[in-house]
Formats: structure tokens, C-alpha cells, sequence
């Protein structure tokens, strides 16, 4: 494989490139189509797509994905779900492996993405942490969808992990809207999908991606003065995962 590889890869990337730009030009048009027709109950719809589209790149790229203990969020749903945010290619593991019942978190920068920004204002809840009265709105759409019964998907790390440690620091956020829905918190982890495609790069290789769910945090019993541990306790958890599993991390 290693002496095919360099003559293989740039028709490889090639190839990429030619899936991605189909995803996003088929996107654009089908949530614009789905908005128009279904609007407040297109939520669904869209997931349902994005799936497809994530399956089918991976699939194509011969990215392996395969997701354990699925069944755990969906014994705890409605909930927050946090994961580790390490790849270019998260947008499509967050598709993969969600349940169909739920709505990403995300920062307002991401509008400004060419025919991605318009996906992601459509299919999440866009926060300006720099705005309080934006960060207050979107306290108030989270309450909203787990009322719905609908899962809230949040990177805690805020934005890509471009460092060589195994997570960055962790926002408050995630761990406040957990405590003060009393929803059930979720954590899932990708393993090796930094090595497949990282974080600092349009780098793209064959390979496989473990997504793994770990064990619920109830938060019923837990107020303000718990999201520091809560948060601490998460962290550890996930990087002790990580250094464990991941082969980016093993000597």
C-alpha cells in the first residue's frame, strides 16, 4: 500500500474534493427545498440528509466509521451530547454517529462559511459568545428543543483541537445548559479521526474512525456550583479515553 499510495492519493483527493462539492451544492438546494415545505418540522429532514451525505463520503473515501454503545444516548435522550472536536471531518462523524433527534451548537463564525454557513444556520443553533444577549437566546433555544425531545450536540473545546495534547480547555456552556435543563449528559469520542483527517489541514487518507459513546452524567441532582466539577469530570474522563485508545497518543 505504501508504494501505491503516492501515485493513488492525488486521485484520492481528487475524488474528495468532487464529493464534498457535491455535498454542498445537493445540501444547499434540499434544506432550502425541505425549509420551504416542512419549516419548524424539517429538523429531521435535514439530519436524515446530512446522514446520507456523511455515509456516502465516508464510504466513498473508504473512511471505515463504526459507532459503539449507540445505545446508550438513546436510552438518555433528550439530552446534551459533547465530543472531542479534532478533524476536518467532524462535520460529517457528528451526522454519523447522532441520533436523528438533534440539533448542533455552534458559533456564529461558521455563517461565514461559502454554501456551508448557509447549512449551518438552517440546521443549528448558532451562538455569538462575544454577545450576551446572543448567548442568552440560545439558552433559550436549547431549553426549547429538549422540550421537544430533541438531543443538543456541543463541542466543548469550542473549536478544533490543533494542538499535539489530546483535548484543549473546555467551555462552561455545555456543562451550564446540562445542569439547568436537567437533561442527562452524553459524552461521544472519535478515535483516530485526527490522524485520518486533522484538524490544521485538508489532509485526507483511508483508514477507520471509532466513534464511542461513554457512560450517562445525570445532572437532576446537581445546581451552579457543580459546573466546574461536572466539567473537570468530564475532561479527565475523555482524556483518559483518548490517551488510552487513540493511536496518535500510544508509545
Amino acid at each position: 500500500m505504501k508504494f501505491i499510495w503516492p501515485v493513488f492519493k492525488y486521485i484520492y483527493w481528487l475524488w474528495a474534493i468532487i464529493l464534498m462539492f457535491l455535498f454542498l451544492v445537493t445540501s444547499v438546494v434540499y434544506s432550502a427545498i425541505v425549509l420551504l415545505i416542512f419549516r419548524k418540522n424539517a429538523q429531521p429532514f435535514l439530519i436524515a440528509f446530512y446522514k446520507f451525505w456523511g455515509n456516502t463520503f465516508c464510504i466513498g473515501t473508504f473512511i471505515h466509521v463504526k459507532i459503539h454503545n449507540k445505545h446508550i444516548v438513546k436510552a438518555a435522550s433528550p439530552c446534551i451530547i459533547v465530543s472531542n472536536h479534532c478533524s476536518n471531518i467532524d462535520m460529517f462523524l457528528g451526522a454519523i454517529g447522532l441520533p436523528y433527534s438533534s440539533k448542533p451548537l455552534g458559533k456564529i463564525e461558521l455563517k461565514k462559511i461559502p454554501l456551508l454557513g448557509y447549512l449551518f444556520s438552517v440546521g443549528a443553533i448558532l451562538v455569538d459568545r462575544k454577545s450576551r444577549e446572543s448567548r442568552e437566546k440560545s439558552i433559550f433555544r436549547i431549553r426549547q428543543e429538549i422540550k421537544k425531545g430533541n438531543n443538543v450536540f456541543i463541542y466543548p473545546e469550542g473549536t478544533r483541537n490543533q494542538t499535539d495534547k489530546p483535548l484543549r480547555d473546555f467551555y462552561d456552556g455545555a456543562f451550564r445548559f446540562a445542569i439547568e435543563s436537567n437533561s442527562p449528559l452524553v459524552v461521544m469520542i472519535s478515535i483516530n479521526a485526527k490522524q485520518i483527517v486533522p484538524a490544521n489541514g485538508l489532509y485526507l487518507r483511508p483508514g477507520k474512525i471509532d466513534l464511542h459513546y461513554l457512560p450517562v452524567y445525570e445532572t437532576k441532582e446537581l445546581n451552579q456550583n457543580d459546573i466546574q466539577q461536572l466539567k473537570q469530570q468530564v475532561y479527565n474522563d475523555m482524556e483518559t479515553f483518548i490517551l488510552k485508545h487513540d493511536p496518535a497518543f500510544q508509545k
